[in-house]
């Protein structure tokens, strides 16, 4: 399966990757809003793990582009994880929000719930 990494924090992003393909799951990282939109339109995605604070636009109005034009599962990244936070994720289309600092648990946790057959 392969998954998007949108996450300006570059360190993160590798270390999402790193764990990723341990998992034996293939992944690609973009560091911006308008390179992922990019991708999207060239590649078929299991999923996205999206920052919502990127530099150039927002992680959730990004989202909800993606899930109207192809329904595509995403995982939010965020500094922030209060319940409107949390609100806010859902009603972009988001599955799972999970908050930084990120643990691989978590993460793990999210990408199968993420994952399973809908």
């Amino acid at each position: 399966m392969k998954i998007l990494i949108v996450e300006d924090e570059k360190d993160l992003s590798q270390s999402i990757c790193e764990y990723l393909a341990n998992e034996q799951f293939a992944c690609e990282q973009v560091f911006e809003y308008t390179t992922a939109l990019e991708k999207i339109s060239l590649y078929d995605y299991a999923c996205i793990i999206l920052d919502i604070g990127l530099p150039d636009g927002s992680g959730v109005e990004l989202m909800r582009q993606l899930k109207a034009k192809c329904g595509l599962r995403g995982i939010a990244l965020s500094g922030y994880g209060m319940e409107e936070d949390l609100q806010k994720s859902r009603e972009a289309g988001f599955e799972r929000h999970v908050t930084k600092p990120v643990s691989l648990q978590t993460l793990q946790a999210a990408l199968q719930e993420t994952l399973e057959p809908a």
